[in-house]
């Protein structure tokens, strides 16, 4: 996990949720027919607990291994209030099929909008510890699931039979 620099906090500068919470918190979008992974999301935040934007930078990425070079596919702008999204940029894939993805697995899907409205709280909430001092939040607040729990990955599996193998 990556120390949060309180001056990157205040300029407003955006950190990725893994890298607070660790590399068990990735999420993915899996493929309904064969349960493969479609693609590995990075959600981005911004951390200033004085901000009041409602916004996350989502990073699409196909490739496992690019996860941690953060090369992502494609990238948008999603903002949490109005699921209005906006395209940031666009990496061997065509724009349709970036709309395809966001629409179908972002917008439409509550369970997702509303897991990363608890990460955008849960990053806000390590932003105003952070600024108080307390730079090890991230490591007290980390709360594995339930063996029963749905994976925090997003595959839709019990944790238990995914990441909590």
């Amino acid at each position: 996990m990556r120390i949060v620099n309180p001056a990157d906090i205040l300029r407003g500068e955006t950190c990725s949720y893994i890298d607070v919470f660790g590399d068990s918190q990735i999420l993915a979008i899996a493929d309904n027919q064969n349960s493969a992974v479609q693609y590995y999301v990075v959600d981005m935040y911004c951390m200033n607990p004085a901000c009041k934007c409602d916004d996350v930078f989502i990073q699409f990425i196909k490739n496992e291994e690019r996860v941690n070079y953060v090369r992502a596919d494609f990238t948008v702008l999603f903002s949490l209030r109005t699921k209005k999204y906006e395209i940031k940029e666009i990496a061997g894939v065509s724009e349709q099929e970036v709309n395809d993805v966001v629409m179908k697995e972002v917008r439409k899907d509550n369970e997702m909008v509303n897991m990363l409205k608890q990460r955008y709280k849960k990053m806000k909430e390590v932003g105003r510890y952070v600024l108080q001092g307390e730079n090890n939040m991230a490591d007290r607040e980390e709360d594995k699931p339930n063996r029963n729990d749905a994976c925090t990955c997003g595959s839709g599996k019990k944790y238990k039979k995914c990441c909590g193998a």
